[in-house]
């Protein structure tokens, strides 16, 4: 498809964004809205304010909104599909748009019941040449995301990560004590499995999850991270991590 970069690091790179979603109309990663809607019905209350964040072209906030979810806040750095999709959804009024990066989020603590990411975490991920041992700069970036994700949730609020990456690569980058969530996978897709990270702000790690995170401190402190060519595949298999 001639969507589809040549490189998997393009899918962390703002221009390659901001050129496809010039011409798209809208794309959904991870397939439809009601492949999870049963999950996000127990999950979400009408009243929730809730953070959308590298929303991209997806229909998945007017969903929300169709379904009774109205008053959503969508982020993403690309300028480009922001003004396109405010000018597309100008009709919801209780819907948001905002130019803005994740690694930079300029809202005060606090401010969200829900902080919903399909697929955007993955993004900064792709880059990586080995799930077992995540690079430094990797971390780092996760880290400082993660941060602010925690801190503009409101006590008690809920961060939903919809992903590919299976339990095992990304709990070692959820499970961290300072980030004041437990953590709950759930699953949904046929004959492809993708999952569902519910971190709850206010709740403990399990101890289970408190040993993951004893033990990937202690890989992150003896582990390197092979040079490799990258490769050419698309995203979706590359998303492991």
């Amino acid at each position: 498809m001639e969507r589809l970069p040549t490189k998997n690091s393009s899918y962390n790179n703002k221009e390659y964004w901001d050129s496809r979603f010039y011409s798209e109309e809208e794309y959904d990663w991870l397939g439809s809205y009601e492949q999870y809607q049963r999950h996000l019905d127990d999950l979400l209350h009408p009243s929730d304010q809730i953070l959308m964040i590298g929303c991209g072209n997806s229909t998945m906030s007017s969903n929300l909104h169709f379904y009774g979810f109205k008053k959503v806040t969508n982020i993403d750095y690309s300028e480009n599909v922001i003004e396109r999709m405010k000018k597309k959804y100008s009709e919801l009024e209780e819907m948001k748009w905002y130019t803005m990066d994740i690694l930079e989020m300029k809202f005060s603590s606090g401010s969200f019941d829900t902080v919903i990411d399909k697929a955007t975490l993955d993004t900064f991920l792709v880059g990586e040449k080995n799930p077992w041992a995540i690079s430094q700069e990797g971390r780092f970036t996760m880290d400082k995301i993660l941060q602010q994700i925690s801190d503009v949730l409101k006590p008690g609020g809920k961060f939903i990560s919809i992903t590919w990456s299976q339990p095992h690569f990304r709990k070692a980058l959820l499970a961290k004590k300072k980030y004041h969530w437990s953590i709950e996978v759930l699953t949904f897709g046929t004959g492809f499995e993708y999952f569902i990270y519910v971190m709850r702000k206010g709740e403990n790690l399990s101890l289970q999850d408190q040993k993951i995170e004893e033990n990937s401190y202690s890989t992150s402190l003896h582990s390197t991270t092979p040079t490799v060519e990258e490769d050419s595949e698309d995203f979706l298999y590359s998303i492991n991590v």
